[in-house]
């Protein structure tokens, strides 16, 4: 008998440590790295996807206006790789680009689904929005997902 694979649903990690990137953005500047985020530990839920629901206070993005999330990575737990920064692209960190429209008010952005390692990882967010991001109440939650035979 043929196996179906399908899709559970979303499970929020933000209570999780490193399952919220939030006091990082506050007033990140335009063109700024966000502070590295706390450890999100993936080796017991071993979950194959994740996606950042973002939640930004108010403000007025230029045209052109995105926000990049970097992942940074454990192979074995305790040594994490350079994250991306003003002197380190990150390139191959980079796991999702959310553009962001160019009104005044508050924003929210969902990422698209990306893979997650079975390890231990952290999580840096890239303003690039043509402003400073307000000085409180910018969120970006973790939520992961996985396949199921049935």
């Amino acid at each position: 008998m043929a196996t179906t694979f399908k899709w559970t649903a979303w499970t929020d990690r933000s209570a999780s440590t490193g399952g919220t990137v939030s006091t990082e953005l506050n007033s990140l500047a335009n063109g700024g790295f966000s502070a590295v985020s706390g450890i999100y530990d993936n080796t017991t839920n071993l979950d194959e996807w994740g996606a950042f629901e973002i939640a930004l206070a108010s403000l007025t993005p230029t045209t052109g206006a995105y926000l990049q999330i970097f992942l940074v990575d454990s192979l074995d737990g305790t040594i994490f790789e350079d994250a991306a920064s003003s002197t380190n692209p990150g390139a191959h960190q980079l796991i999702a680009t959310c553009s962001l429209t160019a009104a005044v008010g508050a924003r929210a952005a969902n990422t698209p689904p990306f893979r997650l390692p079975p390890g231990k990882m952290k999580w840096v967010i890239k303003n690039s929005s043509g402003v400073a991001l307000a000085s409180s109440g910018n969120t970006a939650k973790l939520f992961t997902a996985n396949e199921q035979g049935v």
